[in-house]
């Protein structure tokens, strides 16, 4: 399968806290793979400022997932903040190359099997807006779309589905289910979709204006590209720093903000929605707070669970 700027990742993440810190994915026993994160962006990797500072380090577990391969980092990842669009990206991530191998040999239908359809996953608010954008008749492609959960969802409401997936372990379970899975959003043609989804994806890419670019190019003029990925601009993401726990070392490598996404040629931030990633992460706010006071006084707030909404929604209109 083609791969295409900077897709390089299997499914979504799930993620957990252990003893306090975070912990990606679900993985079975097996041989843990050492892995150099050596590398270093020196200008900011989304709109290429070099007003940068460093917000703080990453605290390093002995051994975590990537995707479903168990892997131990050699280095301390690091956390930074561009002064100019106000984005935040990590400094000694893993290579885009090993990145793909990791991604490309392992099971993403195994690392995280939700029991729940799009619907109930999902804040009401998330798929209010989704459903908006899902319309009878109209082509729709999610990119990293894992076993289709938000494509079920969109064919239900009438939408001819298509999935992008680089974990190819899924792609059979994709086509009994009705959806067609290519390789190339290009493939079918350009100005082809009306709208493209990309749900907990950008923060796992090396080259997002690339990205952006290829969408901008499948989309018809008037289109929609969703997407769903947490907000370096929330409270929770500015009080904990680098123990944000949405860092969650090493898959989650870049943060757009709302400031970088609205100063894009080409598009119109439509709608920039706070919420949750799913309804699993909301919590009564007396729980919330008392557990950040805890985490606090022991000097380990990493911003969950979260008081406020820490992910958004954002859907961007192709203009030109």
């Amino acid at each position: 399968m083609r791969s295409w700027p900077g897709f390089r990742r299997g499914s979504s993440t799930k993620i957990g806290l252990h003893d306090g810190e975070v912990v990606t994915g679900v993985v079975a026993d097996q041989v843990l793979q050492v892995v150099d994160n050596d590398f270093r962006c020196d200008a900011c990797p989304l709109c290429g400022a070099r007003r940068i500072r460093k917000v703080g380090e990453i605290p390093r577990l002995e051994s975590v997932p990537y995707a479903s391969i168990q892997v131990r980092l050699m280095r301390d990842p690091e956390l930074w903040h561009c002064l100019a669009c106000a984005s935040r990206f990590v400094r000694n991530s893993v290579r885009e190359a090993d990145s793909a191998r990791l991604y490309g040999s392992s099971n993403s239908g195994d690392r995280w099997r939700r029991n729940r359809p799009f619907h109930q996953e999902k804040t009401a608010g998330v798929v209010r807006r989704v459903a908006q954008v899902c319309k009878a008749g109209e082509t729709l492609l999610d990119v990293g779309c894992n076993t289709g959960d938000l494509l079920d969802f969109a064919r239900s409401q009438g939408c001819v589905t298509y999935g992008i997936e680089f974990s190819g372990s899924v792609h059979p379970q994709l086509r009994e289910k009705g959806h067609q899975v290519i390789g190339d959003p290009l493939a079918e043609g350009e100005g082809y979709f009306d709208v493209i989804t990309a749900f907990d994806l950008i923060e796992h890419l090396y080259d997002v204006n690339g990205f952006l670019k290829v969408c901008g190019r499948a989309l018809r003029i008037g289109g929609k590209l969703v997407i769903l990925t947490g907000d370096p601009g929330c409270v929770p993401a500015r009080l904990a720093g680098g123990r944000w726990w949405y860092v969650a070392p090493p898959e989650h490598i870049v943060f757009p903000s709302r400031r970088f996404l609205s100063g894009l040629d080409g598009w119109r931030v439509a709608e920039w929605h706070r919420c949750y990633n799913s309804v699993a992460w909301v919590r009564p706010l007396l729980t919330a707070v008392r557990a950040n006071l805890s985490a606090a006084v022991h000097r380990r707030y990493n911003g969950h669970p979260s008081p406020w909404p820490d992910h958004v929604l954002a859907v961007l209109e192709k203009v030109g």
